[in-house]
């Protein structure tokens, strides 16, 4: 049998990997034999990507399963500590 994915497919997959900030991706995309030699490939360096030390006014973050002591959630969101929401999400809430 052909194991091989399609092409469309594949982009895809690769592109929606490639979209996502790098700091979620292993929490967002499980492996897959597509996407093994994308370490090879160029990272963004789009808006949407901030780094860990630049300032902007919104980071796109990904719910952690970590309790919040009262209300809201844990998100990871590509800095050293997750920061509190301010409304209670289901983990995995991109």
């Amino acid at each position: 049998g052909n194991s091989r994915t399609d092409g469309s497919v594949f982009m895809a997959r690769l592109l929606q990997y490639l979209e996502c900030p790098q700091y979620l991706r292993r929490s967002i995309f499980p492996m897959h034999p597509d996407l093994r030699c994308v370490g090879l490939l160029a990272p963004l360096d789009a808006f949407n990507h901030p780094r860990s030390n630049e300032q902007c006014p919104y980071r796109e973050g990904l719910i952690s399963d970590k309790p919040a002591r009262d209300q809201g959630s844990y998100a990871v969101v590509g800095l050293q500590k997750e920061i509190l929401v301010d409304r209670t999400l289901p983990a995995g809430t991109r």
